[in-house]
């Protein structure tokens, strides 16, 4: 606690007036008995005096600063990390919420559903790229059979033209079908009962497939590749 705020400053420059006014004589003593070593001993006494004391008021000064430097980091430390401490008590709380809420079986459930997202994703962008890629050669082999004929028989042209494709593809999508049992491990299931299992599985749907015949349909045939998402 802090005996003396900026509230006293003319209260503490009353103290120093009345201080100096009470000891107005012994200060003049002292005063004249500097003056008299000075004389006798040939040395400025009272200039070195002089920047001692203000030597000692800047270095205090400098120190109070310090200080109040350091203290004002520390305030700042402190509340950081109350700031963090409440970010990790929310976050513990709200891991421990989670973890009761869900149960072996969920968690087990959710990872092997993430493998399928994941893996049927990298399919799909795969897919995707090379449907494109045969649209385009499409579109080249219609716009070669739009150009004249003496285009046609430039050898620049030729080149340009072998890369049009006029092919038709049905790609079926066969989807790995979900098996009772099975959990987020059923990639690396390499037993002798899991690969029948998964073997009889999709033979089971690939008749499927054959039979519904997805691929006898009207189709764009700029299109190329003609991709058809085949059910579980």
């Amino acid at each position: 606690m802090r005996l003396i705020t900026k509230n006293d400053t003319s209260l503490v420059v009353g103290l120093i007036a009345g201080t100096v006014v009470i000891f107005q004589r012994p200060l003049r003593f002292v005063w004249e008995a500097a003056l008299d070593v000075q004389d006798r001993y040939h040395v400025d006494l009272l200039p070195a005096l002089t920047i001692f004391a203000g030597v000692f008021i800047f270095h205090e000064a400098r120190k109070r600063q310090q200080a109040k430097a350091e203290s004002r980091a520390a305030a700042i430390e402190a509340a950081q990390a109350r700031v963090r401490a409440a970010e990790l008590e929310q976050l513990m709380a709200f891991s421990q919420s989670l973890a009761n809420s869900l149960d072996p079986t969920t968690l087990q459930q959710v990872m092997a559903r993430h493998k399928d997202i994941q893996f049927a994703s990298r399919g799909k962008s795969h897919v995707a790229r090379q449907a494109q890629i045969h649209r385009l050669r499409h579109v080249v082999r219609e716009l070669a059979n739009r150009l004249p004929a003496e285009l046609r028989a430039d050898p620049v042209v030729q080149d340009l033209t072998e890369y049009g494709c006029g092919t038709l593809m049905h790609l079926v999508r066969l989807l790995s079908p979900r098996l009772d049992g099975e959990d987020h491990t059923k990639d690396i299931d390499f037993t002798r009962s899991g690969i029948r299992t998964r073997w009889q599985a999709g033979y089971e749907h690939g008749q499927r497939v054959l039979a519904e015949k997805p691929w006898e349909c009207d189709v764009d045939m700029l299109q190329g590749i003609v991709i058809h998402e085949s059910q579980e």
